[in-house]
């Protein structure tokens, strides 16, 4: 059932226009002044790394007119501030529109709020042209996204959003000590759709309007250390539905972070399931003054734990089985060099240094350092082992080095020559828009990774994947709200090379259990659901995992168990749903 619109809050959100550069990274409320941070999704609290915080940005003249922008805090007019938290319960909307980028960029992610008039009219001023989505809330419930695509310097007049009537989702929290069971906080999500509420002194909570269909929930104890599962639920049309959601975990990982028998206090470690699995639960906590941690209510299992902070990024794999040992010792070795200009010998700012060992499965894995003025860079707490050195600058040809990290720190130098990689030219398929960014994934030879990081488009969606050497390479471009785009084989030089995106379909995956397997096209290419899984590795579980912004074409997805392989054939349609059951 649907009525007119009469809201007190109109939402305005444009998230599909890809990265802009600004001086900080901000991913979804996110902001860290170190980059070294991502998110794959605003409920995910845990990946929250040290010196970022939740940030709104407040305009204290009018509460009805925020607006919250990825821009830095000194690029924000006078007389705004910000603030930890949400700011007039907005902050479920900034849930649903987190996005996720590479380290040191940053997602265009703006949200402008306005109140409608007693008719439920609203108006929006001064939108760059793109694809946009409208959310309302008010005391009447909430609206669906409504997806409305503005054209520069085009006013656009007679868009109506309509208020729902949705399903009440009501359950308890189970699994903490009584005395843990008040104030946990329920992240609600789906397709253009988030919500919170918090439980009561009981574990109980309710959340109303809920839209039917898919929607995951997620428990959270506290965002920096606490504990977190989740749930995945398929909601009736209108009713009640009971969700009860269960912390079930009941290991735990303790140790110290050491760095040169020197405690590091005031680290963030975090405990991620690997690989990912549905409904395993997370854990995050703070080193003390002696450099130690615990965190509690795990699940049996293997985990990357990530260790985050000032002037710290590391990753170390455990595999946890009830009360678990987990000391942690930061290697004190160090990769260091000075990068200057073939010729001149002129001193670079700004080169990207990427050191990979080929083994990772995920973009954020790999460690990288940028030069400073004088060209000089370092990469902090290396591992012992063998390496590819990567140097890449926009309008100089990337150089790869090797490099083999023993017990002392190591010197690398770089000199780069000028040079000029690939032209892109990125549109909305279905509108023909420009659009303002993308991601991109570039495969050298051997599947060794040549780039991997933002690229901001001009007003005509034009940019170019600077650094790339003569040769051929794969290419994997994506951009928020679209589906992705591979290219086999774009040889460098070549003409400018034209992406048309659109947003694709949508893929629900219906596992009796949770599988692991890696989906490939009707060539027999990896398809990359995303630019953080390297490997193209899923991991679908019961009861239904959904994958929107799929591109549309004929896919298999193919499970390894324990009896060998078996293929699942599926056909994505642009705009429809396919539905794919795995026995």
């Amino acid at each position: 059932m649907t009525r007119p619109l009469r809201i007190l809050l109109a939402a305005l959100i444009a998230a599909l226009l890809g990265p802009a550069a600004t001086a900080s990274a901000t991913i979804g409320g996110f902001e860290g002044a170190d980059g070294d941070q991502a998110c794959l999704a605003a409920t995910d609290w845990s990946c929250l790394p040290a010196g970022a915080k939740l940030t709104t940005a407040v305009d204290g003249t009018n509460a009805d007119d925020d607006v919250f922008s990825s821009s830095a805090k000194e690029e924000q007019p006078d007389g705004w501030t910000f603030q930890q938290g949400g700011a007039n319960g907005k902050t479920d909307i900034l849930d649903l529109w987190s996005t996720s980028v590479e380290p040191g960029t940053s997602a265009y992610l703006f949200l402008a709020f306005r109140r409608a008039d007693g008719s439920g009219n609203f108006l929006f001023e001064h939108l760059s042209g793109g694809r946009f989505k409208i959310i309302a809330s008010g005391n009447t419930g909430k609206s669906t996204a409504k997806e409305v695509v503005v054209a520069d310097g085009q006013p656009l007049s007679g868009v109506l959003v309509q208020m729902v009537t949705g399903t009440l989702v009501h359950g308890t929290v189970s699994g903490l000590p009584s005395g843990q069971l008040g104030g946990v906080r329920i992240m609600a999500s789906g397709t253009n759709y988030s919500d919170s509420a918090q439980t009561d002194d009981s574990g109980a909570y309710s959340l109303h309007d809920v839209p039917s269909g898919v929607i995951r929930l997620q428990a959270t104890t506290s965002i920096l250390a606490g504990r977190s599962t989740a749930k995945t639920v398929e909601v009736p049309d209108g009713g009640d539905f009971q969700a009860d959601i269960a912390f079930q975990g009941v290991s735990r990982l303790a140790g110290r972070v050491t760095r040169a028998d020197r405690p590091l206090s005031g680290l963030f470690v975090n405990a991620l399931p690997d690989p990912p699995r549905a409904n395993a639960g997370r854990s995050s906590g703070q080193t003390d003054d002696n450099g130690g941690y615990a965190l509690e209510g795990l699940d049996n299992g293997n985990y990357t734990v990530t260790v985050s902070g000032q002037g710290v990024s590391y990753r170390r794999a455990f595999a946890v089985s009830g009360d678990t040992s987990g000391d942690i010792l930061l290697p004190a070795i160090a990769v260091t060099g000075t990068v200057t200009e073939s010729g001149s010998g002129v001193p670079l700012e700004g080169v990207t240094i990427q050191a990979q060992t080929g083994n990772e499965t995920q973009a954020l894995s790999m460690k990288q350092g940028v030069t400073d003025s004088a060209g000089h860079y370092f990469i902090d707490d290396v591992d012992p082992g063998s390496y590819q050195l990567t140097a890449r600058k926009a309008e100089y040809q990337m150089k790869t080095q090797s490099l083999t990290v023993g017990s002392d720190s190591p010197q690398s130098d770089f000199v780069l020559s000028r040079g000029t990689g690939v032209g892109l030219q990125a549109n909305d398929g279905l509108t023909g828009s420009p659009l303002r960014g993308v991601s991109v994934i570039a495969y050298g030879a051997g599947g060794s990774i040549a780039f991997s990081g933002a690229i901001t488009l001009d007003s005509t969606g034009r940019g170019e994947i600077g650094s790339l050497g003569p040769g051929a390479y794969a290419l994997y471009i994506f951009s928020n709200g679209y589906s992705p785009r591979s290219f086999p084989s774009v040889m460098v030089p070549s003409a400018t090379l034209g992406v048309a995106l659109t947003p694709g379909g949508r893929v629900e995956v219906r596992p009796a259990a949770q599988v692991t397997g890696r989906i490939v096209d009707g060539s027999g290419s990896i398809y990359l659901l995303g630019p953080y899984r390297l490997d193209g590795t899923v991991h679908p579980g019961p009861p239904v995992t959904v994958w929107d912004n799929f591109t549309p074409g004929s896919y298999q997805l193919i499970v390894t168990g324990s009896n060998g392989e078996a293929s699942y054939p599926f056909t994505v349609a642009e705009g429809r749903t396919t539905t794919l059951e795995v026995k």
